[in-house]
């Protein structure tokens, strides 16, 4: 669904909201993020109202002072630095100011991804920032999931409704699923479809539990519930009870 949706900002303005959720779709899968980390509710598009806050009061979501970018050898950049020279970052750490799981303040490391640039945490990461910054300049307390309308050209805030209705004309056109006839299982993709899809990738490719745990910022096991049918699992199956057909006297 990622490769789909990069494949449709190809001719996209910079600062619209699909090439905003190209970007978050990929940082988010990579961090397994939740919807309340990075976007609004379905009722807070407007930037003059104020943003989803967390037990301190603060903005819920990332803002500006929660990222920071680096060049190899881990030397941070200035952000100014950073946006004139967007060779130069390799990596990117993200805070996470309040968490769910209790770890408040945790930070994550992300690297350049040298295999595929649509699938690269530290390139997105750059091009939500430097669209914040053009949008708003670097107000530290607005979040940074923000995108311009191409109609009203207003600036607006991401909300769950925007991620849904991506999500959903992503996922019809891959599983030729159809809105009407399909529409209960259209409507199981939400914001909430980037964590279980990070937990589903890493168990998938055989990451260890504790890895999955760590990578993904679990304290708990809820997370198997989500990879409990997965195709590839079933597949490695087959082939173990084949090998093991295939064994004398087994």
């Amino acid at each position: 669904m990622q490769l789909l949706l990069c494949s449709k900002v190809a001719a996209s303005e910079p600062y619209s909201k699909i090439s905003a959720l190209r970007d978050w779709f990929s940082v988010m899968l990579h961090a397994g993020g939740r919807r309340c980390e990075w976007a609004q509710p379905h009722h807070i598009s407007d930037l003059q109202r104020t943003p989803e806050l967390n037990i301190r009061g603060t903005p819920a979501a990332f803002c500006l002072d929660d990222i920071a970018f680096f060049r190899p050898g881990k030397r941070l950049l200035t952000l100014d630095t950073a946006l004139a020279q967007p060779h130069l970052p390799t990596m990117v750490t993200v805070c996470f100011r309040v968490q769910k799981n209790g770890a408040h303040g945790e930070t994550k490391l992300f690297t350049h991804n040298t295999h595929d640039p649509n699938l690269c945490p530290v390139r997105h990461w750059l091009s939500i920032v430097q669209r914040f910054v053009h949008l708003v300049d670097r107000d530290k307390h607005i979040p940074l999931a923000i995108n311009r309308d191409t109609t009203s050209h207003r600036v607006r805030y991401i909300t769950s409704t925007d991620i849904e209705r991506q999500m959903r004309l992503l996922a019809a056109e891959i599983y030729d699923l159809d809105p009407i006839r399909d529409a209960t299982d259209l409507a199981r993709f939400s914001a909430h479809s980037l964590r279980v899809g990070a937990c589903c990738v890493l168990q998938a490719l055989g990451f260890e539990e504790h890895e999955i745990e760590k990578l993904l910022r679990w304290k708990s096991k809820t997370w198997r519930l989500y990879t409990r049918n997965l195709c590839v699992i079933s597949q490695k199956h087959n082939k173990a009870i084949f090998d093991a057909s295939t064994m004398p006297q087994f």
